[in-house]
Parts: structure tokens; C-alpha cells; sequence
């Protein structure tokens, strides 16, 4: 029994808890409303991220005023060592489509480069490589005709070279990559009538990259022709009676 104007112990106890759980959950909606407003402002912020390309034809080969742009807007060119340090803006881990533009004489690849945005780990730039492909390649050939001296190579009818007087030669061509290409050592000219094989031919395809072939080709003589028999006709019979004289 409490005197009038007494607050009963219990009632101080829970009016204590009630004021310090309605304490605690202002302290926790706080909180969330804060992380939601950070992850809200956040979400629309971008960086930049550096990067850098190379490019080249061949391993070692750079390739000099390659462009490279992203949704159509140039961002930079190659320099004369293939490379080009870019700076590209975006939130990390989004994934950036790269488009390259190959100077004349090579092929641009058909696939966009596709770069991952990280932030630097020690200060280390993240390297990208793609290449520019020519769109010919040089065909080097050299010819080893044994027995077969003076003879015209030939490339779509056209002479391109001759071999001397040992049967050597070499020529040079620039030939698309998957392109066949036939060389034929010329045989037709009466000089070389009695040349086996007649008009030996050399085909290559061309691979997607520069190439040596051998064309190596020995070359026998056919024995000449005889010379045709003549047959021996007797003397004509003579006419008339003839006087037939006998021994002494």
C-alpha cells in the first residue's frame, strides 16, 4: 500500500525500460536512415579508373595511330611504341566496351575490347593488349631448281623472277592471309623442251603471318629423239637383155 502521490516501484521500473528501448530503436532507425542516404548518394557517383592499351601487329611489332574510342568518342591514339594511357570514368567492377580503329594497311578487330574497371592495386596500372592484323602479308620464296637454269617463275601468268645459272632464285610477295597462292617454273620455251617435269608448280596458302616457302624442284633431261633410220634401196634392175659373161 503506497501513500497518496507515491509512484509504485514497479511503474518507475517499467517506464525506465520503455524510455530506454524507444532510446535504442531512434538510435537504430538513425542508422539505417543514414545507410540508406549514403548507398542512395553513392550509387550515382563515378571515378576514374586509369588504364592503359597496347597494340600490335605481330608480337613485338607495335602498331603507331590505332584509335581507340568507347560509345562512338575517340579517347585516344596509340603512340609509336603501341601504346595509349587512358582514363576511363565509372564505378568499380563495371565492364567498358572498347572499340579500335586500326590505321590503314591493317584490319580492325571484330570484337570490342572489354576492360574491367578496378582501382589500382599498389599503384599499378592494369594493362590491356589487342592486336591490329595487316591486311597482306609478305611471302618470301626461294627457288632451288636443280638442272634447271634460266627458267621463268610465274605467278598468275606474269613473270615475277628467273633463275640463274645454277637454278637459284627468290622473289618476294605480299598475299592476304588464306590466299593461294601457285608459282610455276616455266618450262614451255623450246630451250627447255627436253625439261622433266614440264612446268612443276608450287602452291601455298597463306597463313596470318609473314612466311618463307621453299620451291625445290630437280629437273632431268630427256635423251634427244634418234635420229630417224634411212633405208638402203637397192640399185634399180637394169632393162632390156643384158650380155652375161662368164669366167675365162
Amino acid at each position: 500500500m503506497h501513500a497518496p502521490g507515491q509512484t509504485a516501484p514497479n511503474s518507475l521500473v517499467t517506464a525506465e525500460r520503455v524510455a530506454r528501448c524507444a532510446a535504442l530503436f531512434c538510435s537504430w532507425l538513425a542508422l539505417a536512415l543514414h545507410a540508406c542516404t549514403s548507398a542512395a548518394s553513392g550509387s550515382g557517383s563515378t571515378l576514374q579508373f586509369p588504364i592503359e592499351v597496347g597494340i600490335e601487329s605481330d608480337p613485338g611489332e607495335p602498331v603507331t595511330d590505332a584509335a581507340v574510342a568507347r560509345d562512338g568518342r575517340e579517347l585516344g591514339r596509340t603512340a609509336v611504341n603501341g601504346m595509349v594511357h587512358l582514363s576511363l570514368e565509372g564505378r568499380a567492377g563495371d565492364v567498358v566496351a572498347l572499340q579500335v580503329s586500326c590505321p590503314t594497311d591493317y584490319a580492325s578487330p571484330d570484337r570490342a575490347l572489354n576492360v574491367t574497371l578496378l582501382p589500382l592495386v599498389g599503384g599499378v596500372v592494369p594493362k590491356y593488349r589487342t592486336h591490329c592484323q595487316p591486311v597482306v602479308r609478305s611471302l618470301v620464296v626461294a627457288v632451288r631448281a636443280k638442272g634447271g637454269a634460266n627458267l621463268p617463275i610465274k605467278y598468275h601468268g606474269r613473270e615475277i623472277a628467273r633463275t640463274d645459272a645454277d637454278g637459284a632464285a627468290h622473289t618476294l610477295l605480299k598475299v592476304p592471309p588464306a590466299e593461294q597462292v601457285t608459282l610455276v617454273l616455266d618450262t614451255t620455251d623450246p630451250a627447255h623442251a627436253r625439261l622433266r617435269p614440264n612446268n612443276p608448280e608450287l602452291t601455298v596458302t597463306m597463313p596470318p603471318r609473314d612466311e618463307l616457302a621453299v620451291f625445290d624442284q630437280a629437273f632431268s633431261e630427256a635423251k634427244p629423239p634418234a635420229p630417224p633410220r634411212t633405208k638402203r634401196t637397192p640399185p634399180p634392175l637394169p632393162l632390156g637383155p643384158q650380155k652375161i659373161t662368164g669366167r675365162p
